[in-house]
């Protein structure tokens, strides 16, 4: 699976997949940051995530490791989730940027990345504009951005697919 589908929370569906599907493991392959969204989405119940840019031979490992009961993330995400299970925060004591998103917010935010409107956001969600709106005011004290068009930049940016 890929966090990228119209109409799709990937991180609600894949929690409602591992409850509904006890016996299949989920491998997400993707394009986006794997500092953003590797943690989150473990935490949802993947089995592991990695980049689309992985050669043939780590793709075929991580498949075998998933099937295999195994957690299959690179090293650096291994470290943070072991990290954040002994209960460390980041080593100036906060969690900031896109870290301190929620997952929600951090849906709006890549619906903003692909160029969505506010009411196309409402709509791909399911949700009013008016939580779109708070979504993105939220977001934006968040991340300390002033404007919209700072929010779309910092989107683009942050959440850029890779390669």
């Amino acid at each position: 699976m890929d966090v990228t589908f119209s109409g799709f929370d990937p991180f609600r569906v894949l929690a409602d997949w591992t409850k509904e599907y006890v016996d299949l493991r989920f491998l997400v392959l993707s394009g986006y940051s794997e500092k953003i969204y590797a943690e989150r989405l473990i935490r949802a119940g993947a089995s592991g995530y990695i980049s689309k840019n992985t050669d043939l031979d780590n793709l075929v490992e991580s498949i075998k490791q998933v099937a295999e009961g195994e957690l299959a993330v690179s090293p650096r995400t291994a470290r943070k989730l072991l990290n954040a299970y002994r209960g460390r925060v980041t080593s100036k004591g906060y969690v900031g940027g896109v870290e301190a998103l929620t997952d929600r917010e951090l849906q709006v935010l890549g619906l903003i990345a692909q160029g969505m409107s506010t009411t196309q956001i409402a709509s791909d969600m399911g949700i009013g504009k008016k939580t779109v709106d708070t979504f993105k005011e939220r977001i934006k004290s968040k991340l300390l951005l002033q404007t919209s068009l700072q929010l779309a930049q910092y989107a683009g940016r942050a959440l850029g697919i890779s390669g």
